[in-house]
């Protein structure tokens, strides 16, 4: 299954984009905080496990958090445990930039082996400036680990079938063994979604032989023996069965059958709600992914079959029926399936790049990316002028200049300039444009988010407010998760969740052997705080203190309550 490019007179592809899609991995990982609302929970989990050692069950709290296998909260533990002199968020980001360059590093072997060095770099260039693959991989979550072992897996078991190469046995089981505790069921019905139409096309192809079973075989022996010891230890640890039950049945078939409703992003139907998140994350490559789907059914009709492509989009084609058929649907669950549409992607950029659409396409990005730059570099001057509603924290900021604006003023109108000295083709051109964009989103724009979507000022603030010596008779009740990792990030402060309502109203009462006031995370104000507390307790309380650490969440707070004293 080899395939040529139509355009093999350029070799052009400069060295310089590649190192700049490497620097892409790291630039904007340190230079903001923990955004809410995944980031806070996954590195508290992390810190959490690095602290006790416990590798098997992800605790939050003190709270068992098994919703996923425990892979990338091990990874990222032992880079929090190897590089102590940093903050826990600034090692896991260490970790995510080494899952971006590996999974750039695999879509380049995964494309040369199926079209050559020039798709392989050409592939790497598109991943690497894909909206969804730039923003993803600089947000600490587990599947940025997800994506890396689907791919890796891929590469393997197509090395396997098409190269005959049954030394990599070993190493595609490893590897498909860690895609499951990367997420679960899913990487694997991922992988078999993939490599189902592989499969028919070495059928035809005859490429396909008995060995073939065999290393499947042994593929399947070892990933199952490292799935399987770590299911075994959670189904033996401590109230094994529940745990068990809360991963698999809660966490696993639940959201794929909508029945976890209280776990969230249930969209039950839907079906084209995945055209809109492929729209956005194939961005600045989406129309150049039309266009190789509009040549693709042309040379279908015309029985020209691209079969190595074809295969590759049928693989696509089935993962996403099997996102749209779960209730559970966020667009981020593309994620892992981007290297694949990135290798589409080039397969079309090499053969469209000398026409006269991609050129108009690059005017009109280069043009809105001028737009959208001055608007960040001069955002003080424009923004008085607009009429948005926009937190006054984060107006304060915007309103201000920053050493970022001219240094990327100057550092990105001397790039432009080296770039137009160059020879470069179209995808480069492209790719050169997007990487500006990048680098003046994360220079310029990410200190703006980060005012607010970081939640360590406001939650030192509140923590501040409490005396440590009375920290350990406070509960907590109604905390999200991303509260509770804040107070642990932020406060050193592993404050124990109670859901009883009957133990609340002791609390409250002081009939409590253990807790003497309450924390309560709402989204109301104060009043409504205390309010909610009458309904349940009719008792005389009062607020001691309270804080708003989701700032970006308009009256969500949190409130330190306890009974009046001498009433």
């Amino acid at each position: 299954m080899k395939i040529t490019s139509t355009d093999a007179n350029s070799n052009s592809f400069h060295g310089v984009l590649l190192f700049l899609a490497l620097l892409l991995c790291g630039y904007g990982q340190f230079n903001h905080d923990l955004w809410t609302p995944d980031e806070p929970r996954v590195v508290a989990i992390s810190q959490a496990m690095s602290e006790t050692g416990d590798y098997v069950v992800p605790m939050l709290s003190g709270i068992p958090f098994v919703e996923k296998p425990p892979l990338y909260f091990m990874a990222a533990a032992t880079t929090i445990s190897a590089l102590p002199f940093v903050e826990p968020g600034t090692a896991v980001r260490a970790l995510n930039t080494i899952l971006s360059i590996l999974t750039l590093w695999f879509t380049y072997l995964l494309a040369k082996d199926m079209a050559g060095r020039r798709l392989a770099v050409a592939a790497v260039v598109v991943l690497a400036t894909m909206e969804g693959f730039m923003l993803n991989m600089h947000w600490s979550r587990v599947d940025n680990i997800l994506l890396l072992f689907l791919i890796s897996s891929f590469w393997f078991i197509y090395r396997i079938q098409e190269k005959q190469q049954s030394s990599l046995v070993p190493l595609a089981g490893l590897s498909v063994g860690a895609l499951f505790l990367s997420k679960g069921p899913i990487g694997i019905i991922f992988l078999g979604g993939l490599y189902v139409p592989l499969m028919v096309v070495g059928y035809f192809n005859g490429t396909l032989r008995w060995r073939l079973l065999v290393d499947a075989v042994l593929t399947l022996v070892i990933a199952s023996a490292v799935s399987g010891y770590w299911m075994y230890s959670l189904y033996t640890h401590d109230n094994g069965e529940a745990l068990w039950k809360e991963w698999f049945w809660d966490n696993q078939v639940g959201r794929m059958d909508g029945t976890s409703v209280e776990l969230g992003h249930i969209y039950p139907g839907h079906y084209h709600y995945y055209l809109k998140s492929i729209a956005e994350y194939a961005l600045p490559w989406l129309p150049v992914l039309v266009a190789w789907l509009v040549m693709a059914v042309k040379q279908v009709k015309a029985k020209q079959y691209n079969w190595p492509m074809l295969a590759l989009f049928a693989g696509l084609s089935l993962c996403l029926i099997v996102l749209t058929i779960s209730d559970t649907k966020r667009s981020l669950y593309i994620q892992p399936l981007l290297p694949m549409l990135a290798i589409i992607i080039a397969d079309m950029v090499i053969r469209w790049q000398d026409t006269k659409w991609y050129s108009a396409f690059n005017y009109f990005w280069g043009a809105l990316i001028t737009v959208v730059m001055a608007l960040l570099i001069f955002m003080p001057l424009i923004l008085p002028l607009l009429d948005l509603s926009i937190p006054p924290h984060v107006a304060d900021h915007l309103l201000q200049w920053h050493w970022q604006q001219p240094v990327f003023l100057v550092a990105g109108i001397a790039f432009v300039y080296w770039c137009s000295k160059q020879k470069f083709n179209q995808l480069e051109w492209t790719a050169a444009l997007t990487f500006v964009l990048y680098y003046g989103l994360w220079t310029v724009a990410a200190p703006g988010i980060d005012s607010a979507k970081s939640m360590r000022a406001d939650t030192i603030k509140f923590v501040e407010q409490i005396p440590v010596a009375e920290r350990p008779t406070i509960a907590a009740y109604g905390f999200s998760e991303t509260t509770l990792a804040a107070l642990k990030l932020y406060g050193d402060w592993e404050i124990m969740l109670i859901e009883d309502e009957q133990r609340i109203l002791d609390i409250v009462r002081g009939n409590d052997p253990q807790y003497q006031s309450i924390i309560i995370d709402t989204d109301t104000n104060a009043e409504g705080a205390l309010a909610f507390f009458d309904y349940l307790a009719q008792e005389e309380l009062q607020i001691v203190a309270e804080g708003h650490p989701r700032s970006n969440k308009t009256g969500e707070g949190l409130y330190w309550v306890k009974a009046i004293e001498n009433k």
